[in-house]
């Protein structure tokens, strides 16, 4: 198992609060994770169908003021046992007694808030970040090679083809994942709906008119759009905004959590085809701005990521709000320097919405790296730790 970030901030929480909540993808490594790193306690899970039936049966039998530090994994299949470890913990006080996990987001389960309001610190495991992959021993040659990889665990460990891997987690999801958190009726549409979400990544999402693509309405969109949110297979980009006396966009930007799948979802068949991908300038931007997303989740960070975008085409690719600081950070595929590459934060400083930063930054693909008075020149495979 490659070593995770995560592990000092759950170490941290657990302390903190008697349940913790981990979250993530299927497949983000959830399972391994809990097992290396939390080995005295008890694990249990719930897509064991024996496991699932003795819960679910007398779930009072494992969930008592006996017995302490368990973990249950995939627990949103049976989530009326939150309502026993609630009962537990009140009268325990003890903390770090419960581990619970599960592959859809728990926040987005109004019975699983309820019960755990208070009591449970929610961490997100996340497919693997640049820096962790940086310890792997599977070759990846080039920026290109780690882009079409993407994250996933189990493709590092057991030395898989991503293209095998992705295309069997596809099926996988779409056939039971999805039918699982909402019966959607025809998933052949939402198959398609999904690789038309990819080729969108980095531009203003509009509804009606993936709608009008797909022939479905609006509102079936934003649904399978949630449905892709709370499982941890994109998330949105807010646009920042204030009254500043300009047109700003309002609509947000997709992502994809992991590049991987997305190259899939793109029907690359391997890391040379990207090269000259229509696409590339917005994939190395999603491949930059979700390992710094991934990296926030790691550190549970109070740290939020947005854009700027005026209508008349004015933009900066990543705004990192830390406290009351917005750090612009422009994204620029291309192995040289050029001067245009400083455009978008030579403007946002005409703006004087905050006074200029040293911390501002442009990340490329090139190898220099160098300070200025205003901004910083970083090279991708640093990036996110220079940033955070």
């Amino acid at each position: 198992m490659l070593p995770r970030n995560i592990i000092s901030t759950a170490e941290k929480y657990k302390k903190l609060f008697p349940v913790l909540a981990v979250t993530g993808p299927r497949q983000s490594g959830k399972t391994t994770f809990l097992k290396t790193y939390f080995k005295n306690y008890k694990y249990f899970n719930l897509e064991n169908i024996e496991t699932y039936r003795l819960f679910t049966e007398d779930p009072a039998a494992f969930i008592n003021s006996k017995q302490a530090k368990i973990i249950i994994d995939e627990v949103q299949r049976v989530p009326e046992l939150l309502s026993y470890i609630q009962a537990v913990v009140d009268e325990q006080k003890i903390m770090g007694s419960y581990i619970v996990s599960g592959s859809e987001n728990l926040l987005l389960s109004a019975k699983i808030a309820q019960s755990l309001t208070g009591r449970a610190a929610y961490l997100t495991l996340p497919p693997l970040v640049n820096s962790e992959i940086a310890q792997s021993k599977l070759p990846l040659k080039n920026l290109y090679a780690k882009i079409f990889t993407g994250g996933y665990p189990a493709i590092f460990d057991r030395r898989l083809n991503p293209t095998v891997y992705y295309e069997e987690y596809t099926s996988t999801y779409i056939e039971r994942d999805v039918r699982q958190i909402k019966n959607v009726s025809n998933l052949r549409l939402f198959r398609k709906f999904v690789r038309l979400l990819a080729g969108r990544i980095a531009q203003p999402f509009n509804a009606s008119s993936l709608a009008n693509d797909i022939g479905v309405t609006s509102t079936t969109i934003k649904d399978w759009l949630s449905i892709l949110e709370a499982t941890y297979i994109i998330f949105a980009l807010e646009p920042w905004h204030k009254n500043i006396g300009k047109q700003l966009t309002k609509m947000p930007k997709i992502y994809f959590y992991d590049t991987g799948l997305l190259c899939y979802l793109l029907d690359l068949k391997n890391a040379r085809e990207l090269e000259t991908h229509y696409l590339i300038g917005s994939i190395f931007e999603n491949f930059i701005i979700a390992d710094i997303k991934k990296e926030l989740l790691n550190r549970k960070s109070p740290d939020y990521l947005y854009f700027f975008r005026e209508k008349n085409g004015h933009e900066i690719d990543l705004l990192l709000k830390r406290g009351q600081k917005l750090i612009p950070v422009e994204i620029k595929k291309g192995g040289t320097f050029a001067s245009d590459f400083t455009k978008g934060l030579k403007y946002w400083n005409s703006l004087k919405i905050t006074a200029p930063s040293s911390q501002a930054a442009v990340i490329y693909t090139g190898h220099t790296e160098t300070q200025t008075s205003t901004y910083r020149l970083l090279n991708w495979r640093q990036a996110t730790e220079a940033l955070l």
